[in-house]
């Protein structure tokens, strides 16, 4: 397989980086947006955006002509284990980042570069104290943004030291292709998900996306590579519309993490497992999950599809199985385990496939595993396949469909 390119970089290539980073510097004077006009701009270094501390009015942002129209190419003398935009050193009073947005674009990594396509950092203390975190918040909009990588070098593309606050991300979407090497499930969005003398029973707006919502998140299109979606903590924010394709086997992929996350929801997401594990919910309260599909992995090697973890108050609902689907018992997994220090975690209309031989509730039970010491979990909803020996009066055989509830 090799990478796919819209336009070979020339043999000799500008650098548009200096060019691009004097007006960058020069807008930060008071603040506006870079348009870029349909065109390859190729950076053999970062293009650094300015910090505005608490007001955003030195904001400036990055706007292009459209995905495949503006794209950002990285050289390959671009300096490894960096991004193609982050932002500058917070010092004095500016810290914060407010009013950000990308929008319209693609940014290519370099094949044989190791870095990232965006890189928010907190200062070295960021994450000491809430009032550390608070004067590090960032707030940034991304919308049509498009980042092509590949598993070889690439590791995680958008990376935010903090998180996000009260932004807007729409059409996020990522392309790997494999490389010559892969060594990576490549990660779309990572956030920090605690902090120093965090306590996550607590209502805690300071780190992960927080009151924001992102859909139409797509971590893997084309192009074949290995994928996850979002390893984070989101607290009052939604992510929705967002399709996975999987990790690698054997590697412990998790396609959607949340980890510390409250009051929040994940609607319409949805797998194509391979080796990765669908949804984990950890060390979390107060979460929706609605309309979820974690398909099957169909390998022994592949993972349980949902797991909560060490979660209070969880709601997962319309899980999508399909009559004469593989099950995950068939391949000694689970759709769907609840470990012991889990309470009132509810599962309803959550169907799945089953394999024949005994009760509704048995055969679900192959499916769901949930921890003797867990309190007030339970799941509900069909069990279906279509291994059912039942036949009509035509003798066609009449699909197993038989409700079922389990828990404790």
């Amino acid at each position: 397989m090799t990478a796919l390119s819209a336009q070979p970089i020339p043999a000799k290539p500008r650098d548009d980086a200096p060019r691009l980073q004097q007006q960058i510097n020069s807008l930060a004077k008071t603040g506006g947006v870079l348009n870029l006009q349909q065109n390859d701009f190729y950076l053999g270094s970062p293009l650094i955006l300015p910090r505005t501390g608490p007001l955003p009015t030195t904001a400036v942002q990055i706007n292009g002509a459209g995905q495949f129209a503006t794209n950002l190419r990285l050289l390959p003398s671009f300096p490894p284990n960096r991004a193609a935009i982050e932002w500058a050193p917070g010092a004095g009073n500016l810290y914060g980042c407010w009013g950000q947005k990308i929008s319209n674009l693609t940014i290519w990594l370099a094949n044989g570069v190791p870095g990232k396509a965006i890189w928010y950092q907190p200062a070295s203390d960021g994450l000491a104290s809430y009032a550390n975190v608070s004067r590090e918040w960032l707030q940034l909009d991304l919308e049509n943004v498009r980042i092509e990588c590949n598993n070889t070098d690439h590791e995680v593309l958008i990376d935010l030291g903090t998180g996000s606050r009260f932004c807007q991300w729409k059409n996020v979407t990522a392309d790997p292709w494999p490389g010559p090497s892969p060594k990576f499930d490549t990660l779309l969005i990572r956030t920090a998900t605690s902090y120093a003398g965090y306590n996550n029973l607590a209502p805690d707006d300071g780190v992960g996306f927080v009151c924001s919502h992102l859909s139409g998140i797509y971590p893997m299109l084309m192009r074949g590579g290995a994928c996850r979606t979002f390893e984070g903590r989101l607290f009052q924010s939604t992510l929705e519309d967002s399709q996975d394709c999987g990790g690698r086997f054997g590697t412990g992929a998790i396609a959607y993490h949340l980890i510390n996350s409250a009051n929040s929801t994940v609607r319409n997401i949805s797998c194509e497992p391979k080796g990765s594990q669908f949804l984990r919910i950890e060390n979390s309260y107060n979460i929706t999950a609605d309309h979820i599909a974690g398909g099957c992995p169909g390998r022994k090697d592949g993972q349980t599809s949902i797991a909560v973890m060490g979660s209070q108050h969880v709601r997962l609902s319309n899980h999508t199985a399909i009559l004469g689907e593989a099950s995950f018992s068939q391949f000694g997994l689970s759709l769907m385990t609840i470990d012991g220090l889990c309470t009132d975690v509810a599962a309803s209309d959550f169907d799945v496939t089953v394999l024949g031989g005994s009760s509704p509730a048995a055969l679900a039970s192959q499916q769901i595993t949930i921890d003797p010491a867990a309190t007030g979990c339970t799941a509900s909803g069909w069990a279906l396949q279509a291994w059912s020996p039942n036949k009509d009066t035509a003798g066609k055989i009449i699909p197993y469909r038989q409700a079922y509830v389990v828990g404790n």
